[in-house]
C-alpha cells in the first residue's frame, strides 16, 4: 500500500516505539485503510508529543498497553485503540505554544519532518527528493561575519540586557528553517539575504529551489527578526490543521496525509 508506506516513512522521522502497536496490528487481518487510519492516529500522536516534550518511557508504555488490546480482527478493537491513541494526543494550544514559544527541535528528522509536512499543506504532494539532496537551511546564516547586516536586521549578536533577545534567539525558531537543494544551499552559505536570494558568483540562490516551501520567500525585501516571527506562528497554525484531531474522524481528514 504506497499510501502506507509514505505514512510510516514520516512515522519513522519521528519515533521508533510505535511499531509496538503498528506491529500487533498488523499480526491480524485488518485492511490496508484500516491500516493506514491507525497509522496515521499513530502520526498525530507520535508528532504532538514530541514537539511539545513528552515522556519517551511514558508513550512507550502508553504504546504497549494499547497494543495488547488487541486480541482479533475485531474493527472494534481498532476502533478503541485509534481513540485512545487520539485522545492521548496534545492539544491544539500546547502544539500552538511550543512551535511559537520554544527553539526548533535540534534532531534533523523532526525539523526535516515538519518542512515537509508544511511543503505537503502548500503542494499536495510528497517531495520527490531524498534526503541526501535536501538540506536543513537557515535563512538567518548560522554564522555570519561579525561585520555582517544580519546583525542589524534580525538582533544584535550579544546584548547586555538580559531581557532583549539576540540573534541566535531567532536563528533557531521555526520560522527561520526551510528546505533547500545541496547545490543550491553550499554557495550561498552566509551570505546576506539579497545574495541568499540571487545567488552569486553565477551560482543560483534561492530564487531557484524547485521546492515550494523556499519558492515563497525570494519576493520578500527583507528577511528580519519580524519575518521570523510572523512565519513561525504560520508554521505553528499550519502544523495543528495538519496533525488535526477534532476532524479525525471525517472521512477527508485522510486528504491531509495520503
Amino acid at each position: 500500500d504506497d499510501n502506507l508506506n509514505r505514512v510510516v516513512g514520516r512515522l519513522n522521522l519521528l519515533s521508533e516505539t510505535h511499531r509496538i502497536v503498528l506491529l500487533r496490528a498488523m499480526h491480524f487481518r485488518f485492511s490496508h485503510e484500516q491500516i493506514r487510519k491507525l497509522a496515521i492516529a499513530l502520526e498525530v500522536l507520535a508528532f504532538r508529543w514530541i514537539i511539545t516534550g513528552g515522556n519517551a518511557q511514558e508513550i512507550e508504555t502508553f504504546y504497549q498497553k494499547q497494543a495488547g488490546k488487541f486480541t482479533s480482527d475485531n474493527p472494534t478493537e481498532l476502533a478503541d485503540v485509534i481513540s485512545s491513541i487520539i485522545s492521548q494526543a496534545p492539544g491544539d494550544d500546547a502544539l500552538r505554544a511550543a512551535i511559537s514559544q520554544n527553539p526548533a527541535s535540534r534532531i534533523a528528522d523532526h525539523q526535516f519532518y515538519v518542512l515537509q509536512r508544511m511543503n505537503y499543506g502548500l503542494t499536495s504532494s510528497e517531495l520527490v527528493w531524498s534526503r541526501k539532496q535536501l538540506h536543513i537551511e537557515h535563512l538567518a546564516p548560522q554564522r555570519p561575519l561579525v561585520t555582517s547586516d544580519w546583525f542589524n536586521v534580525v538582533a544584535p549578536k550579544q546584548s547586555n540586557d538580559p531581557n532583549e533577545k539576540v540573534f541566535d534567539d531567532y536563528l533557531n525558531q521555526w520560522g527561520n528553517l526551510t528546505l533547500l537543494e545541496y547545490e543550491i544551499n553550499v554557495p550561498i552559505g552566509n551570505a546576506e539575504w539579497a545574495t541568499k536570494v540571487s545567488g552569486r558568483d553565477g551560482s543560483p540562490g534561492l530564487d531557484h529551489s524547485s521546492v515550494s516551501l523556499t519558492k515563497n520567500l525570494v519576493t520578500l525585501p527583507v528577511w528580519g527578526r519580524d519575518e521570523i516571527a510572523s512565519r513561525t506562528l504560520w508554521i505553528a497554525d499550519s502544523m495543528v490543521q495538519l496533525t488535526s484531531l477534532s476532524d479525525y474522524h471525517d472521512p477527508g481528514m485522510l486528504a491531509h496525509f495520503a
